[in-house]
């Protein structure tokens, strides 16, 4: 169970939550496929094979960033807060700070860019832009993308979809942790994924001009693939004042979500071959027909709030006895959401 000091009134609300349930594929089930079978595909190319020799951002002349910057808001002008009189103050502000502050703290931009040689001088402000906000993640920074409904009905079913999702995601996590998924690549041009291009890029030195050069003088442009290692079995923690990322490589099963009940489920045998996706599909029948009513009152509500307040009830809450259970919904190679409410307005 999910242990609550009684007199903590910030965590009252968790006294009806479960602990997350564990269930486990019986090892008789265990022989879904062969070891190819387990895979999306074999690429010619490794995963990371151009990740080392892409060319790096660069940072653009302090003057063309200022300038860029003007012509944006003059493009506002006319909004009710973006008058002329607040753009001519804001070019005056832009000229004065292109004479006094600007070339030192372009410089000294340009230095710690030299210093940091394997990433962009853009990543470690992007990170911070994030996982400092202390904005609620739903609605202002969690993504969705709905599917379209299979032309088959039969496939529609919840508990069906579902289990085709899951395998289909162990499938391309297996794929990637293996690097034999195929590099993220632009084509402008079919011809430049002919067995030809692609064996002979494959035998090249790690360098720019000998490795990714080659493909841009077939309109093929290698893609960063940098945060592909974070896909699967990652968290952002909460923190107070900013958040950080964790991953757990060696997870082996997914969080599934129903009714405010959380169950884990072994997606990945101890071998590393995919559980049989019938007997999946029957534990995500069996969490589906869970007769217990539904929470009112489910932990899951707690990360609705602001970054710091579920920094603090997530720290309460691991020392009340709950790490086990936090580190079993932390470490899961993702979460599965087994929910029967729809809106009747969307198509």
């Amino acid at each position: 169970m999910l242990c609550v000091g009684k007199s903590d009134a910030a965590l009252k609300i968790l006294n009806r939550t479960s602990s997350v349930k564990q269930l486990v594929i019986p090892a008789s089930s265990r022989n879904y496929a062969t070891k190819v079978e387990d895979y999306l595909h074999k690429s010619t190319l490794p995963t990371y094979h151009f990740q080392q020799c892409l060319p790096r951002l660069p940072i653009p002349k302090l003057e063309d960033t200022m300038s860029r910057y003007i012509q944006s808001l003059k493009a506002l002008e006319g909004n009710p807060k973006l008058d002329a009189f607040a753009i001519y103050d804001t070019e005056r502000d832009v000229n004065q700070f292109l004479k006094i502050d600007g070339p030192f703290i372009h410089e000294t931009l340009v230095k710690e860019n030299e210093r940091n040689s394997h990433t962009s001088y853009i990543t470690g402000p992007w990170f911070d832009m994030y996982l400092k906000s202390r904005l609620p993640l739903p609605l202002n920074y969690n993504p969705f993308l709905t599917y379209k409904r299979d032309p088959n009905e039969l496939m529609n079913d919840q508990v069906t979809r579902a289990t085709n999702i899951v395998i289909s995601a162990m499938r391309f996590k297996k794929t990637l942790e293996s690097e034999v998924l195929s590099p993220e690549v632009f084509y402008m041009k079919e011809t430049a994924k002919s067995p030809l291009i692609q064996n002979l890029v494959k035998f090249l030195p790690n360098q720019l001009m000998l490795r990714y050069l080659p493909m841009v003088m077939t309109q093929a442009y290698p893609l960063d693939m940098s945060q592909f290692k974070n896909l699967f079995s990652s968290t952002r923690l909460p923190a107070i004042g900013k958040d950080t990322l964790q991953t757990y490589p060696s997870s082996k099963h997914i969080l599934v979500i129903r009714n405010g009940y959380f169950y884990k489920v072994t997606t990945i045998n101890k071998d590393g071959s995919i559980v049989n996706p019938e007997q999946l599909k029957s534990c995500l029948q069996r969490i589906k027909e869970d007769s217990r009513p539904p929470h009112d009152q489910s932990v899951g509500y707690l990360t609705t709030t602001d970054r710091d307040t579920w920094a603090d009830t997530r720290s309460q809450l691991v020392k009340s006895g709950n790490l086990s259970s936090m580190l079993d919904v932390d470490s899961a190679i993702f979460c599965l959401v087994l929910e029967d409410s729809v809106d009747v307005d969307t198509p």
